[in-house]
């Protein structure tokens, strides 16, 4: 039996085609009424006429994150954990539900299988904004995090953290691989985390950022992880990026991908810092405001990654990122269809 935690979440939602695909049975980890239309349509639309054979080697189940007790009975015929349950917010009110959700939640992931007496393997989803920089030198697996730098983030902090664990749990013997990804490009709900990029593009919002990040697409996410697993690397961690997009182009990328024409202007880098620090400074009142010190940092960074370990470590090939984007598109616009449809 394969775990997924964070099932409905976007890494969680293909991580489970994957599996399926595979053969694998599935236990989908979700909190207590959180939505499942999105998974539920990107499997169907997969796996078409199948779709009944296909999903019955799939069960859902509601769990706490932050009650490790709640976790432990689901692991008693498990072989397999991949922990994606994570938060993503760069706003200071969130901080707290960060630390909860990313270190605290991944400490139980990896407590409640070393309490069971079973041999379970556990693939721990972080992200690229746990690794450091330096300088103009492309990220690569071995720099070591650093809070008090312009490319951190307290996001990148608490992620920093779950590896922690993640290290901690190794050495007291649990077999784990893990996967750092960039900016993820899947279907997904478009108010929701990398989501939301989608969603920005389709609106019209003409300005962007002056920077430029890694891409990868969702689907090369899960195959990698699933590679990690049957390859047993479980002493590094492995970048996963398919590309590099300046944010103007990203843009313009998936609006041609989704049939609009492009309106795309790149904003100065002086006013989205100036703009930054100012809602940065209502958000100390207690708003939530679209943009922060952190978000006008990394919009106006320039982020290059070295994914020369995953690609000879696990012969891996990735989508490139008009690919993806021109993947998802399609599969929003039949999610669309179904939905004028109803």
């Amino acid at each position: 039996m394969k775990i997924v935690t964070g099932a409905n979440g976007l890494v969680g939602s293909y991580l489970l085609l994957e599996l399926l695909k595979r053969g694998h049975q599935v236990r989908a980890l979700k909190r207590k009424n959180s939505e499942t239309k999105w998974t539920e349509f990107l499997l169907q639309d997969a796996f078409g006429q199948d779709s009944a054979s296909m999903l019955d080697r799939l069960e859902w189940t509601d769990w706490d994150i932050d009650d490790i007790f709640s976790l432990v009975p689901h692991l008693a015929d498990a072989d397999e954990v991949y922990h994606c349950a994570a938060m993503v917010s760069f706003q200071r009110s969130d901080r707290e539900s960060l630390i909860q959700v990313n270190a605290h939640g991944t400490r139980n992931v990896v407590d409640a299988i070393l309490t069971t007496d079973r041999d379970i393997a556990l693939c721990h989803i972080s992200s690229t904004a746990a690794v450091g920089r330096q300088g103009n030198t492309p990220t690569h697996e071995e720099m070591d995090f650093q809070l008090d730098t312009d490319h951190s983030s307290f996001y990148g902090f608490t992620k920093h953290l779950a590896e922690m664990e993640v290290e901690r749990g190794r050495q007291e013997g649990l077999r784990a691989a893990m996967l750092n990804p960039s900016v993820i490009i899947g279907f997904t709900d478009m108010k929701r985390g990398s989501g939301q990029i989608i969603g920005q593009s389709l609106r019209g919002i003409p300005f962007v950022s002056s920077g430029s990040n890694g891409v990868v697409y969702a689907g090369d996410v899960s195959h990698a992880a699933v590679k990690l697993m049957e390859q047993k690397k479980f002493s590094d961690r492995y970048l996963c990026v398919g590309g590099h997009d300046s944010f103007a182009k990203q843009r313009r990328q998936i609006q041609l991908a989704f049939g609009k024409r492009p309106s795309v202007k790149v904003a100065p880098d002086g006013l989205i810092k100036f703009v930054g620090k100012l809602f940065g400074g209502l958000n100390r009142l207690g708003l939530s405001l679209p943009l922060t010190p952190e978000i006008a940092t990394s919009a106006t960074s320039n982020n290059r990654f070295d994914t020369a370990r995953i690609r000879t470590e696990l012969d891996f090939e990735f989508t490139k990122p008009e690919e993806a984007y021109t993947k998802t598109a399609a599969c929003f616009q039949r999610f669309f269809q179904k939905e004028k449809s109803r």
